[in-house]
């Protein structure tokens, strides 16, 4: 019992009053501490009604670990919907809408079924032996921090966590708008040992020993969501050019806040030229982007050094086919970039 209904009772056995009265008083206290006991239990809502409901069945999510040390061994986790402690961009939002509807129906051309070749020709040569050499001057070690924005579920992630210079010393984190993207990368890279742990900070989270996947708003994005953490390699093959030409501003403001003094980025910019239908290098994705466009938005930003350009080439003469899915161009150019920020 609590103390009102002891104050009760005590001043029921003190009361002259008749019984009827007594019975009364009594029945008012058993009644204040059911309704407090009620309220009290109103207060803590039930799990499984803080939980929001993910884009696809829950049945098919991937499993959610409690501990990072749990992601090592998926068959440790809880297989249910993680809570959430902060909303999570929605798939349905203007942005995400014509993404998520290509993924469900799986129109994601622009998804490679292989290693990027770019990243095989320069992401070990042009991006990480030269930060290991830095490092090694400045007698300096540690993980290399790798970001891959608008991941998609890319192989290349793959390549970065286990075939990059520094060997073990790699953690990659990815973030993409699109659950099913990074759900389709866990299962068909088990070796990764992905697994779903509880979101926080505005991310739903998938987690393996070398890398983190945060499904989310990219222009949400900063090092609060990594604890801290600023990246000192970067690679953006689908991220530039995939988002709208009016929102590169803020995606360079999510860059300049996640890059690490002495970082670099490798960056594959596509450009569409035509000599005759004007509007099809307008369109997009991928928007068109060329070297001199590249050269003034990076150039711009207090802590880019220097850009170089390490090569270009016209797709469409090793791919011919690729001219339809282009109705219109006469050529795309692929531009590949070495960005080094500031030490």
């Amino acid at each position: 019992s609590t103390p009102d209904t002891v104050l009760v009772v005590q001043t029921m056995k003190k009361s002259p009053y008749q019984p009827p009265l007594l019975a009364c008083l009594y029945l008012i206290a058993l009644y204040i501490v059911a309704v407090t006991s009620f309220e009290s239990n109103l207060a803590v809502p039930s799990k499984s009604k803080t939980r929001r409901a993910s884009a696809g069945s829950t049945q098919n999510s991937l499993q959610i670990c409690k501990s990072a040390a749990d992601a090592e061994d998926p068959g440790s986790c809880d297989a249910s919907t993680a809570d959430m402690t902060q909303e999570v961009a929605k798939e349905d939002s203007a942005n995400l809408q014509p993404w998520l509807d290509r993924w469900d129906s799986n129109k994601i051309g622009f998804h490679l079924d292989e290693v990027n070749p770019a990243i095989l020709k320069y992401w070990n040569a042009n991006i990480i032996q030269p930060l290991l050499d830095e490092r090694k001057d400045a007698a300096s070690a540690g993980t290399v921090q790798c970001f891959v924005p608008l991941c998609g579920k890319t192989l290349d992630m793959v390549y970065i966590a286990e075939k990059s210079a520094a060997g073990d010393d790699v953690h990659l984190v990815g973030v993409d708008g699109i659950r099913k993207s990074l759900e389709d990368f866990g299962k068909e890279q088990p070796q990764m040992k992905i697994a779903e742990q509880p979101a926080s900070e505005g991310y739903e989270r998938f987690v393996g020993p070398k890398m983190t996947l945060l499904k989310g708003d990219f222009f949400d994005f900063g090092p609060h969501a990594v604890d801290g953490v600023k990246f000192d390699a970067m690679f953006d093959r689908g991220s530039l050019v995939a988002i709208d030409p009016s929102m590169r501003d803020k995606y360079l403001e999510v860059m300049t806040k996640v890059v690490a003094p002495g970082a670099r980025i490798l960056l594959c910019a596509m450009e569409r030229q035509s000599a005759t239908d004007l509007e099809a290098t307008k369109k997009g994705p991928p928007f068109s982007i060329s070297e001199a466009m590249v050269r003034e938005m990076y150039g711009a930003l207090d802590w880019v050094e220097s850009i170089a350009l390490l090569e270009s080439e016209d797709t469409f003469v090793d791919n011919p086919d690729r001219k339809e899915r282009y109705a219109g161009l006469d050529s795309l150019w692929e531009h590949i970039f070495v960005i080094q920020a500031k030490k």
